[in-house]
C-alpha cells in the first residue's frame, strides 16, 4: 500500500508536468500557427491523456492495496497510512548472521529436540530387552460384619526379575529401527541447517543488491529532475523541440518510479532477511545503518 501511495504521487507530478507541457505549446500554438506547432500540440494532448490513464491505474492499484490491507488488518479502508520510519539492516557478515540463525531459528530447534528424542530413544529400546528387575510391595486391608479369622492387616512386598531368553531378533530389528529413525533426524536436522544458510545468503545477497540499486536510483532521479528543469526552461524560451522535453519527462517518471519500488523493496528484503535469522519482530540485534 506504501508503494501504491507513492505510485500515485508520481504519476499525479507526472500529470502536472506535461499539463505544463502543454499549456505552453497551447500559447506557441496561438501565437505562431504551423503545422510543426499544431503537431506539438496534438503530442502534448495525448502526453496529458497518457499521464492521467498512468494516474488511473496507480489509483486503481492502490485501491486494491488498500482492501487487501483491510483484508488482512480488519482497518477501514479509507484509512491514511504514513510512512513509517526506514528500517536498518541487522549487522554482521555472513559468518555471523548464519550463526545467528541457527541459534535463533524456531524450527531448527526443533530438529535438534527431535535429533536429541530419537537418540534417546535407541537407549530406551535397547534398555527394554535387557534383563530387568522389579521391586513390588502393598498392604492390604480386610475387615468384615461379623467378624471372621480372615479380618487382618496384611503387608507383603517382593523382589521380581525378568530375563528374556529367547526373542527371535526382535531386539536387533527394534533397535536398528530407532537408530534408523536417530539417522533421518540427523540428516533432516543437517539439511535444515543448510537450508537456513542458503536462505541466510540468499536474503542478505538481495539486500545488498537493493542498497545499490537503492543508491543508482537516488543519484539517477537528482540528474533527471535537473535535466528536466533545464529542458523545461529551454523550451519554454523556444531553444529545444518538445521531443527533448518529453525525453526529459519520461525519464525523470521512470526514474520516480524506480526509486519508490527500490525504496520499498529494499524495506522487504531487510524483513526477509530478519525472517531468514529468526528475528522477525525482535529488536535486541545491532543494525547497521546503510542510508
Amino acid at each position: 500500500m506504501l508503494k501504491a501511495q507513492k505510485f500515485v504521487e508520481v504519476s499525479k507530478n507526472s500529470l502536472a508536468r506535461m499539463e505544463r507541457h502543454k499549456k505552453v505549446t497551447e500559447r506557441e500554438a496561438k501565437t505562431r500557427k504551423s503545422k510543426m506547432n499544431v503537431s506539438a500540440l496534438l503530442r502534448a494532448n495525448t502526453l496529458v491523456n497518457q499521464a492521467r490513464i498512468a494516474l488511473v491505474r496507480a489509483e486503481d492499484g492502490l485501491k486494491i492495496a488498500r482492501q487487501k490491507l483491510s483484508l488482512l488488518t480488519k482497518l477501514p479502508e479509507d484509512l491514511s497510512v504514513a510512512d513509517p520510519q526506514l528500517l536498518t539492516a541487522p549487522a554482521g557478515a555472513l559468518e555471523t548472521l548464519r550463526q545467528t540463525a541457527v541459534q535463533n531459528r524456531a524450527d531448527y530447534e526443533s530438529a535438534k529436540f527431535n535429533q536429541q528424542a530419537a537418540g534417546e530413544f535407541v537407549t530406551i529400546t535397547r534398555g527394554a530387552h535387557y534383563p530387568q528387575m522389579f521391586a513390588e510391595g502393598g498392604v492390604r486391608y480386610q475387615d468384615s460384619q461379623p467378624q471372621t479369622g480372615l479380618d487382618a492387616t496384611t503387608y507383603y512386598a517382593g523382589v521380581r526379575l525378568q530375563i528374556p531368553i529367547f526373542e527371535g531378533g526382535l531386539m536387533k530389528a527394534e533397535v536398528a529401527e530407532a537408530k534408523s529413525r536417530q539417522r533421518q533426524a540427523e540428516l533432516a536436522s543437517a539439511l535444515l541447517k543448510r537450508i537456513i544458510e542458503s536462505e541466510v545468503h540468499e536474503a542478505l545477497t538481495n539486500l545488498q543488491t537493493f542498497d545499490v540499486v537503492l543508491e543508482t536510483a537516488r543519484l539517477q532521479v537528482g540528474d533527471a529532475k535537473k535535466n528536466f528543469d533545464t529542458v523545461e526552461s529551454l523550451f519554454s524560451e523556444g531553444l529545444v523541440s518538445s521531443l527533448s522535453l518529453i525525453d526529459a519527462e519520461q525519464a525523470l517518471s521512470l526514474s520516480e518510479k524506480e526509486l519508490v519500488s527500490a525504496t520499498w523493496d529494499r524495506q522487504l528484503a531487510i524483513l526477509r532477511l530478519e525472517r531468514s535469522l529468526g528475528l522477525l519482530g525482535k529488536n535486541f540485534l545491532p543494525r547497521m545503518d546503510t542510508d
